[in-house]
């Protein structure tokens, strides 16, 4: 199997292609604010989804990543009508969450526009910043992850009851934190977007 993994929109001279099913498409999405104002210069949230609909009906097994999440303001909302955009219009065969890490606080408050930020998590990044209590990927706690997590799972499920979902290198208090959404899959045995095992034919994605 080949994985194409891409925000692109650029696609369609994959349409016509002979990919005889072995070939796997992955984007990675954000919600419109975040595409726009952080993710400049890559196709808008809804650009993505057209691409998505596009390579779905050429017979393309389709995965969608929603990463980095980023906790920007009315955050909820953005990333409600995200999951209900794509999921009216796709059927990806797993979707993977990500909370955005791999950096200290001090680094994203250099990188990132913090006025983009939720209040609330702009609290919550200066008490890890204070304490520098804060684990190479997992820039934010897992209490304040979980928040996050739980809202879009919760939204996922409203909109389809049986698409897999997975999350990206979380702890084992996380998958233990979110059994009710990921049992009964565990961090043993799972599908993810990218994982070697996570190709058509296994039975998680079924």
């Amino acid at each position: 199997f080949l994985l194409l993994y891409s925000k692109s929109d650029n696609i369609d001279f994959l349409l016509n292609a002979k990919h005889n099913g072995h070939t796997i498409i992955n984007w990675s999405i954000s919600p419109s604010t975040q595409a726009a104002l952080i993710e400049k210069g890559a196709p808008s949230m809804n650009k993505r989804i057209e691409a998505m609909v596009k390579c779905q009906k050429a017979g393309y097994p389709v995965r969608v990543r929603f990463s980095p999440m980023i906790p920007i303001k009315n955050w909820e909302e953005e990333l409600t009508l995200m999951i209900q955009k794509l999921l009216s219009q796709v059927k990806p065969d797993v979707i993977t969450l990500d909370i955005i890490g791999f950096m200290s606080p001090k680094v994203m408050k250099e990188a990132l526009d913090m006025e983009l930020f939720d209040p609330q998590a702009l609290e919550v990044l200066g008490e890890v910043e204070k304490t520098q209590h804060f684990f190479g990927k997992h820039t934010f706690p897992h209490d304040y992850r979980l928040k996050i997590y739980r809202h879009v799972f919760n939204e996922i499920r409203k909109m389809d009851p049986h698409v897999p979902i997975s999350i990206c290198n979380e702890t084992k208090e996380m998958w233990q934190a979110l059994d009710e959404f990921l049992r009964p899959m565990t961090p043993k045995d799972y599908v993810c977007c990218c994982g070697p095992t996570s190709v058509p034919g296994n039975p998680w994605l079924k």
